[in-house]
């Protein structure tokens, strides 16, 4: 069953070694939409945050992040495109919002690169669409 979702690209860089990243794409995040709810899902450094929204149906949660600055991705989520056998790769917030997503793409490591690979998806991927500062530019 699809679902959808959420990809919010931030810019603030809590630890040094993330001003290492391309400005506006140091951080990711995802929210899912279920039954009328929001789970926002964020990997911070030091711990997973997980956060269940009951937000007014008519609140557009893309336009509010759209409007604090932030790059934001809405889409749907499926099961992955194929099976994950074994997969090891590093715990950063690009790692856990693939595996959150279905995104099979071992080489996506950074923030800027799940974007790219979002918005330009292979054949049988789910199509991504970055949300705009019109409303009408927002995820229906």
């Amino acid at each position: 069953m699809a679902r959808s979702a959420l990809v919010v690209f931030v810019d603030h860089a809590d630890t040094r070694w993330l001003r290492l990243l391309q400005p506006g794409y140091r951080h990711c995040f995802a929210a899912f939409q279920h039954s009328g709810y929001w789970l926002l899902f964020d990997p911070l450094l030091h711990r997973l945050r997980l956060d269940l929204i009951d937000l007014p149906s008519d609140f557009d949660l893309a336009g509010h992040y759209v409007r604090q600055g932030h790059r934001v991705l809405c889409g749907e989520v499926g099961e992955p495109a194929r099976p994950i056998l074994f997969r090891m790769e590093a715990l950063t917030c690009v790692s856990l919002v693939k595996r959150a997503i279905g995104l099979v793409a071992p080489a996506v490591v950074t923030p800027k690169q799940l974007f790219r690979r979002l918005t330009s998806p292979r054949p049988n991927e789910p199509i991504w669409r970055q949300v705009g500062a019109q409303p009408e530019q927002h995820c229906s």
